[in-house]
């Protein structure tokens, strides 16, 4: 008896995981639609070149600090292995 209730449990749980992908499927069939491409003139400067690797320049930002961010004191960083 306990056989024949496990069986039919994980048959039920597998019907119902097939049932809701079957589902879920088909709502997302429903609103799709095809994608178009969009006319995409041609780069004619730098800037619109595919960039191929290679190292860039680093990035540096300069900022002045709020003001109540310039009342506390600095805390500096402890060292590595710490």
């Amino acid at each position: 008896m306990r056989g024949i209730a496990l069986s039919l449990a994980a048959v039920m749980s597998l019907g119902i995981a097939v049932a809701g992908d079957r589902a879920t499927a088909a709502d997302r069939a429903a609103h799709t639609r095809p994608a178009t491409s969009p006319e995409v003139p041609p780069a004619t400067s730098a800037v619109g070149r595919v960039w191929y690797g290679g190292t860039l320049p680093p990035i540096i930002v300069v900022a002045t600090p709020p003001e109540r961010a310039a009342a506390r004191p600095a805390v500096s960083c402890p060292p590595v292995g710490s």
